[in-house]
């Protein structure tokens, strides 16, 4: 995001005037739908970035930390978890070996702290835990998948709360479609000789387009 505003200065000639008012929707965007205080912290524990030229420490990050300290660690490892925060962040040589820092450049951060992070066992839990969740959008596709379908010609005149009242039950009805066939399968014996047969593959697009609850959506405007 900072090399985004760097850019956009750039493109407005360095003109103040021009390029401020555009900062200002970029950092409301930024802090209010995509940055998360624990995206700063996933900055900070990604080792690569620590070690590179380019690491600034600001408040963000701190602020990101903090969150972390507050939300997900227990209050009875908070004080070695700081200390370790502390470790991390001098770059100790008993953590950042010739291994380690090989290894900046070759794995991803999550695979970095699970081989070289045993030195710090508390941070490195967290740091994992972090940077293993993936970034995707997939969502908000659901969501607008799930709207769409409800948007039809029958249905563009509805007000919007019926509307989210529509994507509510159908969202739900496939949420108990799947989790009833997921407790059937549960129940059904495991075949030793079947287990190398690969699963029937799920088209998850063909899923969402599906018009299964089009008798539904239907039943809730005749009524």
């Amino acid at each position: 995001m900072e090399m985004a505003k760097e850019a956009i200065k750039q493109q407005c000639a360095s003109n103040q005037d021009k390029y401020m008012q555009i900062w200002e929707l970029v950092n409301c965007r930024c802090t209010e739908n995509i940055i998360h205080p624990i995206h700063a912290a996933a900055t900070f524990l990604n080792p690569s970035y620590l070690c590179s030229e380019k690491f600034k420490e600001n408040s963000e990050i701190k602020d990101g930390i903090s969150f972390i300290l507050e939300n997900l660690v227990a209050i009875e490892e908070r004080e070695d978890f700081m200390k370790q925060v502390q470790l991390y962040r001098n770059k100790v040589p008993s953590l950042f070996t010739v291994t380690a820092k090989t290894m900046l450049k070759t794995s991803h951060p999550r695979i970095w702290w699970d081989f070289c992070g045993d030195r710090l066992p508390i941070l490195q839990r967290y740091a994992i835990r972090i940077l293993s969740q993936p970034c995707s959008s997939s969502s908000c596709k659901r969501n607008w998948n799930a709207f769409e379908e409800a948007q039809t010609k029958k249905t563009n005149m509805l007000t919007s709360e019926m509307l989210d009242n529509m994507v509510y039950v159908r969202l739900n009805s496939v949420m108990m479609e799947k989790f009833n066939t997921g407790e059937s399968l549960d129940l059904e014996p495991i075949y030793l000789d079947k287990l190398n047969e690969l699963p029937e593959y799920v088209d998850h697009e063909q899923f969402w387009e599906d018009d299964a609850f089009s008798g539904v959506v239907e039943k809730v405007i005749d009524g």
